[in-house]
């Protein structure tokens, strides 16, 4: 059965906080989203849809699309994708201390002592995130991010088609507006769509991210020095210029002896990846799997 790809862009309609890591009071932001983020997006919005369970809905989505990375752009044709360069980490064409001052902003908080209603000791903490609107040349401008969604054609979720026809009730009644990432009780993550538009070829090759996919495999190709655009699972086989991390993430937890079951509260295993925008030393041609991570082995079709 074979798959089709869409390219989807998004409008940022509130700050997009992805949790990172905390550096000392500050609680850092990914400034990209996840395809787990996105994945979550998605599989809560097919369950509120059609009632169906979580979990379930979960496996399915995992079974029949797959995700990109969504990234910033400020134009619907140049995300800013992360590189590796010998002048230090750049965003597109933003050296990284540019991109943190146009895009990365933080808010303060605290929290009160309930018996005197004074700030909590030791509870003062900022927390990074992406905003919505930048401003670039003293012009302000909105931001989008960008990715793409591989659908398996001729299959459905529940009652939900997979396709981005017009009409489409993926489209209309579940990725219209997604919420991803954390902070979201003071209003963070939401997103709406802009664009679903089918990226295809008769020769089943395509552009994702300014590189050549194959639509049926669903993977793709990476020329010599040219940055990854998600985390790639570290192999032997494997040399890459960049930087590494155990990538973990929450799961749902449906055990009966767990008190809080529920979305978020299981650590999935980690995994030992290269950072999105390491760069490959040699062409090569990477799985596009669950969450949109990249492996060099073969993976289910």
């Amino acid at each position: 059965m074979s798959w089709k790809v869409y390219k989807l862009i998004y409008q940022a309609e509130t700050p997009i906080y992805i949790g990172y890591y905390k550096l000392g009071f500050i609680q850092c932001t990914r400034y990209y989203i996840l395809g787990r983020n996105f994945w979550g997006a998605v599989t809560a919005n097919l369950a509120r849809t059609t009632g169906g369970n979580y979990e379930k809905i979960g496996q399915e989505v995992n079974n029949k699309i797959r995700f990109t990375y969504l990234y910033p752009a400020l134009e619907k044709d140049r995300p800013l994708l992360p590189r590796y360069t010998e002048d230090g980490l750049e965003y597109g064409s933003y050296s990284a201390p540019e991109f943190e001052r146009i895009f990365i902003h933080a808010y303060t908080q605290t929290a009160l002592e309930p018996t005197t209603l004074t700030a909590e000791e030791g509870s003062l903490h900022e927390t990074e995130y992406i905003a919505p609107l930048v401003e670039v040349n003293n012009e302000f401008k909105p931001v989008s991010f960008i990715g793409y969604i591989f659908l398996k054609e001729g299959t459905k979720i529940e009652t939900i088609p997979l396709d981005l026809d017009s009409n489409s009730q993926l489209k209309e009644k579940v990725l219209s507006r997604i919420y991803v990432g954390g902070e979201r009780k003071y209003g963070f993550g939401q997103l709406r769509l802009k664009d679903g538009t089918p990226e295809h070829t008769d020769d089943k090759l395509f552009n994702l991210f300014n590189y050549k996919i194959d639509e049926d495999k669903v993977s793709i190709t990476i020329p010599r020095n040219k940055p990854i655009p998600a985390h790639l699972i570290i192999s032997d086989s494997l040399t890459l210029k960049g930087n590494i991390e155990p990538l973990v993430g929450r799961e749902y937890e449906e055990d009966a002896q767990n008190k809080h079951p529920g979305f978020g509260q299981k650590i999935s295993n980690a995994k030992l990846c290269w950072l999105p925008g390491s760069v490959v030393t040699r062409e090569k041609q990477f799985k596009i799997d669950d969450y949109g991570i990249l492996e060099v082995q073969n993976g289910r079709k």
